[in-house]
């Protein structure tokens, strides 16, 4: 299991390199960074991930990956068992790194509510297979009727 500091560098080794290995400076300030931006409740960049709350291990998870300078973010399940403030929060950060940061996110929820909120298209998928694409205002009971193959 990793600290939130190697958590966060794990996937940016290669700039945090110096002469002599990894840079502790670099490596403790970009993860300092990280839980700044992305509002991450830690007492402790030592701290094992585990002992995190669901949603500050998302949002490390989140700042990782925008360590990588990504173009398109999946996330699968990302508001699953963490509270409702903190939904909130994941909500706002993924409007916020689409609009603001250019980046392409991929929602996968089984939350319906959470899907019509945060999506301005919608795709049903069922064994691999597109079954039906609505726009983001489009009434819950029509895209049920695609989810459950009533057509």
């Amino acid at each position: 299991m990793l600290s939130v500091r190697e958590n966060i560098s794990v996937s940016t080794l290669e700039t945090l390199q110096g002469a002599f290995g990894i840079s502790k400076k670099k490596e403790m300030s970009l993860a300092e960074q990280v839980v700044a931006d992305y509002d991450v409740r830690t007492s402790d960049l030592e701290k094992m991930i585990k002992f995190l709350s669901g949603g500050n291990q998302q949002k490390v998870i989140i700042g990782r990956a925008m360590c990588c300078n990504p173009k398109v973010l999946i996330f699968d399940e990302p508001t699953k068992g963490i509270d409702v403030g903190t939904k909130v929060q994941i909500y706002r950060m993924m409007k916020d790194l689409a609009e603001k940061e250019g980046i392409g996110i991929i929602l996968i929820s089984s939350e319906m509510e959470e899907i019509r909120k945060c999506s301005n298209r919608i795709i049903v998928l069922y064994q691999g297979q597109k079954i039906g694409e609505f726009p983001s205002g489009t009434e819950k009971e029509t895209i049920m009727s695609a989810v459950i193959g009533i057509n």
